[in-house]
């Protein structure tokens, strides 16, 4: 099943060239907080709406010519792209996450007060430092202090602007002033921001208690999603290594057969391709030659190739491969010397092996590399002879 998945999701992919699920993320844990009570943040709620986009962009295209693909339409038959919620956060929402004016009513009306009081304030000020009292300010200009306007007047002639003290520079000879002109217009302006954002958390509180009571559709589609994202990651990966679905055989005994097998890891234009087959005649081989003459790797692409036929990933080799799965693969590959529990090389191995001989079946693929190094020459084969036995 994984490996049709992952044919279709190919053929999907030469298809529609550049299919990605880019900018998805995972909403799951936003969604339950949501349907728990809290309220999203904008960004958030940006990132739901972006992934039921991606999602519905999806789902159309999968659905398109299901008989194509219909293990992947089936995936994405699983997809709720929730219209309702995603066109809400749309419409009460801009791109930076700010709320826009169009969410509601209300805030549209706060937002045109505050405007009309802004303005007034803003005439008055720029009257005052434009006036006779320019002389008595620091500079002609209008700042502001704990969301108050306020013009910077000189320490020595406070007397000359009434008003309200917001703040003092650090030497003293500053003091920031609202004029007393202004004090009622700052007082609705700042009426008018607190009516707004309690207006603004209603808002988000409405988007969120719609997201949490899709929850459940939004936790089905993530999980959809991240479904079609691994099975094109991994026709990503097939085409990249230029690799081939392989043949899954039911059959009595394991085997693996491929030809131009090559390490998925390493340089594609640097490796030298190898053939397998093991399993259909015979159930042991022995690798031998020089050293750096290939034995290791040989023996790592063996266990890879299996490991991805089993995973669904198609295999770097020539057409024509061919497996019956293997319950489990087992290495002892490498140095397995630790300084933790004073093992030396030898016993590094042979706790490796230990620990294989007890959980390996008929139906197991088993690499070891090296077998019986680390200690005596003689001995060590004998105890080869003896393991592989």
């Amino acid at each position: 099943a994984r490996q049709a998945v992952t044919a279709e999701a190919r053929a999907f992919l030469d298809r529609r060239d550049g299919a990605s699920l880019d900018g998805a993320v995972d909403v799951r844990p936003a969604a339950a907080a949501a349907a728990r009570g809290r309220i999203l943040l904008p960004a958030e709620l940006l990132s739901v709406r972006t992934t039921l986009a991606i999602a519905r962009r999806t789902k159309r295209a999968l659905a398109h010519d299901p008989s194509r693909w219909p293990h992947l339409a089936d995936i994405a038959a699983r997809i709720d792209p929730c219209p309702a919620v995603h066109d809400a956060i749309g419409a009460a929402l801009d791109d930076a996450g700010e709320v826009l004016d169009s969410a509601s009513p209300e805030l549209r009306r706060i937002r045109r007060q505050l405007k009309v009081v802004h303005d007034r304030i803003s005439r008055q000020l720029q009257a005052l430092v434009k006036g006779p009292a320019r002389d008595v300010l620091q500079d002609a200009l209008v700042t502001q202090r704990n969301g108050r306007w306020v013009v910077p007047v000189k320490a020595d002639f406070r007397s000359r602007v009434p008003g309200v003290v917001h703040d003092t520079s650090d030497s003293g000879a500053t003091l920031f002033v609202e004029p007393m002109g202004v004090v009622e217009h700052g007082n609705a302006h700042r009426e008018l921001v607190v009516a707004a954002e309690r207006e603004i958390e209603r808002v988000l509180r409405a988007l969120s208690e719609a997201v949490g009571g899709e929850a459940d559709a939004l936790r089905e589609t993530v999980d959809a999603l991240a479904q079609l994202d691994v099975a094109l990651a991994a026709a990503e990966l097939g085409r990249a290594q230029r690799a081939v679905s392989p043949e899954l055989v039911d059959a009595a005994a394991p085997f693996l057969s491929a030809e131009a097998a090559r390490h998925p890891l390493l340089d594609p234009a640097a490796v030298v391709p190898i053939g397998v087959r093991i399993g259909t005649d015979f159930r042991l081989m022995v690798i031998t030659g020089p050293n750096t003459g290939g034995k290791t790797v040989a023996l790592k692409t063996i266990g890879l190739l299996a490991l991805m036929a089993q995973s669904g990933l198609q295999l770097p080799c020539a057409d024509g491969a061919r497996l019956a799965p293997f319950d489990a693969v087992f290495a002892d590959i490498g140095d397995e010397q630790s300084i933790e529990q004073s093992l030396s090389t030898f016993s590094g191995h042979m706790t490796n092996i230990v620990r294989i001989l007890a959980a390996a079946v008929a139906r197991s693929i088993v690499l070891l590399d090296e077998l019986g190094a680390g200690t005596d020459p003689t001995e060590g084969a004998e105890l080869a002879e003896a393991i592989l036995e």
